[in-house]
């Protein structure tokens, strides 16, 4: 894999994929392989199900106005297939293609494409994986308006934060991150500090080194807090 998740060389997955149109003048062929989310830490959850790869028709110009990552490789590869398009693969098992889906059509103005809330599809988990899209390709500006509204939404309907736990508040931590949520952020580093027992698992996200040191901050200050109301109960026997 390259630095930039990028890859310009055949795909085994250029020609058995379905087909999705985001750009009608598309110049390049975007292919997006299988994706499979990690499984969950519960015994009890069921198995994680498969996403089926696809190919997506974009347009070159976009996409180069609102990413430097796909700007400085379609700038160094030039190269056309057969369909007179530049074509572009992704790596396996990164990118759900739904997410990747989602992040195109904001990219390329199609907002009647865009969902206008997540909760009925996969909820925190499809935004964490729209924030990687995001992240790694640099398109925050392209989101950051429909992201807003997909988080306000989740959080009401979640009805706040405060008691979100495990998993879920991991890929809170990392869409909030990511999206520059900062109220929200705040509200989901102190949950993951408070319950967190050594190093945090990131659940296959990034949260950084600079997070990962900001929560374990707050779980030594919890402590130590907590030691010192236990000191005091002592003193009172």
């Amino acid at each position: 894999m390259d630095s930039l998740h990028l890859v310009v060389v055949p795909s085994p997955f250029a020609n058995m994929t379905p087909l999705y149109e985001v750009a009608p003048e598309a110049d390049l062929l975007l292919i997006i392989p299988p994706y499979t989310p990690s499984p969950s830490p519960s015994p009890s959850s069921p198995s994680p199900v498969p996403t089926a790869g696809l190919r997506l028709k974009l347009s070159s110009a976009h996409l180069t106005l609102a990413s430097r990552a796909f700007r400085t490789k379609l700038q160094q590869h030039h190269t056309k297939q057969s369909d007179n398009r530049t074509h572009l693969s992704l790596p396996a098992g990164v990118f759900d293609p739904r997410a990747v889906t989602t992040v195109m059509n904001a990219v390329h103005g199609r907002g009647s494409k865009v969902p206008r809330a997540l909760e009925d599809i996969g909820g925190v988990e499809t935004l964490a994986h729209i924030a990687r899209v995001v992240e790694v390709f640099g398109l925050l500006d392209a989101v950051a308006v429909y992201a807003d509204r997909w988080i306000d939404g989740l959080v009401a309907t979640r009805g706040g934060l405060s008691r979100v736990g495990g998993r879920e508040a991991v890929l809170w931590v990392y869409a909030s991150r990511v999206f520059r949520r900062a109220d929200v952020f705040r509200v989901v580093t102190g949950v993951v500090a408070a319950g967190a027992v050594g190093v945090v698992d990131g659940f296959g996200f990034s949260l950084g080194e600079k997070v990962l040191r900001d929560i374990e901050s707050q779980r030594q200050q919890l402590v130590s807090a907590a030691l010192d109301m236990l000191d005091d109960v002592v003193d009172e026997l």
